[in-house]
């Protein structure tokens, strides 16, 4: 479909008469940057009937669609973008809180549930800090607030059977 529309604006350009453009390399999955697409004017003022001159052929509804949600996307300066790069720091997060949760019900391991815990909502809040959209980072903090929140739940209890005077007796 992205092919189809570069095509397509290749094409208008030449019959344009414009100057050969070369293609944003947002129009490709495999792009890294994340570059806006600034064509001329006259393509956001380009209709589907132009297009089909162009192409010399009807439009399908999909491609109609994807025509006008491109011209839209231009307009509004909408950025093309590939997956987001994975942070390291949102990655450890996410491994340490993994640890943190497993390592709470486990004896003598469980002296390095809270520093892991604590790590993991750092490093989590530091990579959400750097891209808000790290879906590592927020299951890291995710699962290190649910572990300090165990930890205390945990703490209540054994306070609660210690203080109570049948547990002695």
């Amino acid at each position: 479909m992205r092919l189809l529309l570069l095509f397509i604006t290749m094409l208008w350009l030449q019959h344009s008469g414009a100057a050969a453009v070369a293609p944003a390399s947002t129009t490709f999955p495999e792009a890294k940057a994340i570059n806006r697409v600034s064509p001329e004017p006259g393509f956001l003022s380009l209709r589907l009937k132009d297009v089909r001159k162009i192409l010399g052929r009807k439009l399908t509804l999909k491609e109609k669609i994807a025509f006008k949600v491109f011209q839209w996307k231009i307009k509004k300066g909408v950025k093309f973008t590939r997956a987001e790069k994975v942070s390291k720091k949102g990655k450890a997060a996410l491994i340490l809180g993994i640890v943190a949760l497993a390592t709470l019900f486990i004896p003598f391991v469980n002296i390095f549930t809270l520093p892991a815990a604590i790590l993991a909502i750092v490093f989590g809040n530091s990579a959400k800090r750097e891209n808000p959209e790290d879906k590592q980072a927020r299951v890291g903090v995710l699962l290190g607030w649910i572990t300090i929140g165990l930890i205390m739940v945990i703490l209540v209890i054994a306070l609660a059977l210690l203080s109570s005077s049948s547990f002695w007796f």
